[in-house]
């Protein structure tokens, strides 16, 4: 009978799990679904200002597209990295495109809708 209880409560800790891992997938395929165009005419113009210049097939297709929540890579202090901050994470678009020799890496807040561009 033990066995039985453990078996089903596998059973939908895995469910849970699996659905969780999908809601999760789907949220930020949506998410980086709508906000690709504007993450990529902000960055290609924020590289612009910055004499990083990158064709935009470049930002179109590039190395790296993902979706992060919270403080971006470059931005804040230390003591803003804290987990007891009080202000709200932030989702982020980052964007990496090579640029010989350099890679340039673009984050885009999708909340302020502005982007910061960086040369690694």
């Amino acid at each position: 009978m033990r066995s039985l209880v453990l078996f089903i409560a596998l059973l939908a800790a895995g469910k849970f799990g699996y659905q969780e891992y999908v809601y999760r997938s789907a949220l930020a395929e949506a998410l980086i679904n709508t906000y690709r165009q504007d993450a990529v005419v902000s960055c290609q113009k924020e590289a612009s200002v910055r004499n990083l210049a990158i064709a935009y097939g470049a930002w179109m297709n590039p190395e790296s597209f993902k979706l992060i929540v919270g403080h971006g890579s470059h931005e804040g202090s230390a003591a803003d990295l804290s987990p007891s901050s009080s202000t709200p994470s932030s989702p982020y678009l980052v964007i990496v495109a090579r640029k010989a020799p350099a890679q340039i890496t673009c984050e885009f807040d999708i909340v302020r809708m502005s982007a910061a561009v960086y040369q690694m």
